[in-house]
């Protein structure tokens, strides 16, 4: 059910998000959605009820960090910036939130950890009401023009990179659920999963610096 949310998800929001207000909205609308299912899980006691808090989540999740994206990069563009220069700073709150994530769950409990989590989610949204919204009209008269998948689908470029994606995204989305059942299987506590979780994102946040350096400096 958890892919099938994610499929959904994004195909709900190419047909009903076709503005940049819109998308601005829904940006809020699903940050609180999420945050809300996200501290469901502190009252969770019955697999249902963590089924049905799973679908909300995971409904919300794939098409908001696509919509956080396309605002980011449209950002980047408007004052000249790269794109790595802004997602390296959700990079390090990976790098906080996995290694206290750890501590929390050892040292408070996994209900109190989502609880965190979710009320995370929903500052974000409160704080994005109070950001000044900018309408990229520019951006958007480029694609007034409705997309043909006809169109697209015959274009060899885009259907290699079409199946490269699906195959890339299932396959790290299918290794992410499996590593945390063997790592707990092997017994390997809570604080450890977390640190080594936030030293790969570390690493992920090294490389996206070194890229942005080399991409100002005309590296290539």
């Amino acid at each position: 059910l958890l892919p099938l949310m994610a499929v959904l998800s994004n195909l709900v929001l190419s047909k009903i998000a076709n503005s940049n207000r819109r998308n601005f909205i829904f940006l809020i609308i699903w940050s609180l959605l999420e945050g809300l299912g996200i501290c469901g899980f502190f009252f969770a006691k019955s697999f249902v009820f963590v089924l049905l808090l799973d679908i909300v989540c995971f409904f919300c999740t794939t098409s908001y960090y696509n919509l956080l994206d396309t605002f980011g990069v449209k950002i980047c563009e408007a004052n000249s910036k790269s794109f790595s220069s802004i997602r390296v700073f959700g990079t390090i709150g990976y790098i906080i939130g996995t290694f206290l994530g750890g501590i929390f769950i050892k040292n408070l409990s996994y209900e109190v950890t989502f609880l965190i989590g979710g009320l995370l989610y929903l500052l974000t949204s409160a704080l994005l009401l109070g950001f000044k919204f900018i309408d990229f009209k520019e951006s958007e008269e480029k694609t007034k023009e409705k997309v043909k998948y006809r169109l697209l689908f015959s274009n060899k470029c885009f259907v290699y990179y079409f199946l490269f994606g699906i195959l890339l995204i299932s396959i790290n989305n299918s290794s992410d659920s499996l590593y945390g059942l063997f790592t707990a299987s092997i017994g390997v506590d809570d604080d450890i999963f977390g640190y080594f979780s936030s030293a790969t994102v570390a690493i992920e946040a090294i490389l996206l610096f070194l890229t942005s350096f080399a991409k100002k400096k005309r590296f290539f």
